[in-house]
């Protein structure tokens, strides 16, 4: 008699704590990020008499939580993307605020550059003397240092 209640009451405890279980899914079940559970009952080992096996009852082998992996793959690569729209963003911003800068901005040299190339459109001769210019202001400048480099190179030869 007492394997008989023995029987019933290990049912009775399984099944209390798969109730818990469920009680505890229905509850969180708008909770974000929630996950179920789910209990699995196994057998316990009977008691061999005879060519006759008596049964013990069953407990809970585990408690497994229930998730979609395939929800879980896309949140995940959803959350990496946000982050890295979030990156590109921010570079982006950069960016634009070392390139847009009006006073140091690329748009302000490439805007003398082509009001430069509009001038020579306009007047073509006025570019060949500024080259000329130029040149012979380099000229001029290589030749007011030519002694200070001579003597750069005697002293280097003399020490």
């Amino acid at each position: 008699m007492s394997g008989t209640i023995n029987n019933g009451l290990s049912a009775l405890l399984a099944a209390q704590r798969a109730l818990q279980a469920t009680s505890n899914n229905i509850a969180n079940a708008n909770t974000e990020g929630f996950v179920r559970q789910r209990v699995d009952f196994v057998e316990q080992p009977g008691i061999a008499l005879g060519g006759y096996t008596i049964g013990s009852g069953v407990s809970v082998g585990s408690v497994t939580r229930i998730y979609d992996q395939f929800l879980t793959d896309n949140l995940r690569t959803a959350t990496s993307l946000e982050q890295r729209a979030d990156a590109f963003n921010d570079f982006a911003a950069r960016i634009n605020t070392v390139l847009g800068n009006p006073d140091t901005g690329v748009n302000t040299a490439v805007q003398r550059f082509f009001n430069q190339v509009e001038a020579v459109g306009r007047d073509p001769l006025q570019f060949v003397h500024g080259v000329f210019e130029v040149e012979t202001r380099a000229r001029e400048r290589d030749t007011e240092q030519a002694p200070v480099r001579n003597l750069g190179r005697l002293r280097s030869t003399t020490t």
